[in-house]
């Protein structure tokens, strides 16, 4: 199994279940009881050994707009503001990048979602991206405890395959969108920070 698989699992289950004082963590096949802070070794099928311990993720909050949302405080946070759409960047020293926009009253989710689309295909087109023949899919994740419908947008920067998600909706009377950002080689590092943003999102 490889042990960037086993990282991720561990990092999502330490997010998901922070005031346990035991984890359930299942590795190769096996399930395993980990208590936070206490180092275990471990035997995968393989026969190789690793040594595991798991710790809640260090995180930041977000509060303002309505919105709030918790953020791994090793990810950068940026704020801008223009014709009246306020955007919130998170991103890390890889290619996770998570990205919030707010905007003004009158904007419906479904238009947005498709005014983003075409314009981050533009934008990315610009940078010299090259699309496959089908390179936009539909595509779902939970956020703030809801299953949402989004657009996933298929492109390669360079020798990189790249995957954008567009996700709009209706959030405490605001049309916000939500956008998850990465490169495919760093999904594997990308999930778990995203599950610390989206089961915190209100």
């Amino acid at each position: 199994m490889n042990l960037k698989i086993v990282a991720a699992t561990i990092a999502i289950m330490s997010t998901s279940s922070a005031l346990a004082a035991d984890y359930e963590v299942t590795i190769d096949g096996k399930t395993y009881l980990f208590t936070q802070g206490v180092e275990q070794r471990v035997v995968l099928n393989d026969g190789h050994r690793v040594a595991i311990s798991v710790s809640p993720v260090k995180t930041k909050e977000f509060r303002e707009h309505g919105l709030s949302f918790s953020y791994p405080s090793d990810m950068k946070i940026e704020q801008n503001s223009f014709y009246g759409i306020k955007q919130i960047t998170i991103e890390s020293t890889d290619s996770t990048l998570f990205m919030l926009q707010v905007f003004p009253a009158g904007t419906t989710p479904k238009e947005l979602q498709r005014d983003l689309l075409t314009g981050f295909r533009e934008e990315f087109g610009n940078l010299g991206a090259r699309f496959p023949a089908k390179s936009t899919e539909p595509c779902k994740r939970m956020i703030g405890g809801i299953e949402h419908q989004g657009v996933r947008l298929l492109y390669a920067l360079g020798d990189l395959a790249h995957e954008s998600e567009i996700y709009t909706m209706q959030k405490n009377g605001k049309t916000v969108a939500v956008v998850f950002q990465y490169a495919v080689e760093d999904k594997g590092k990308a999930l778990p920070r995203y599950k610390v943003i989206t089961s915190t999102f209100k």
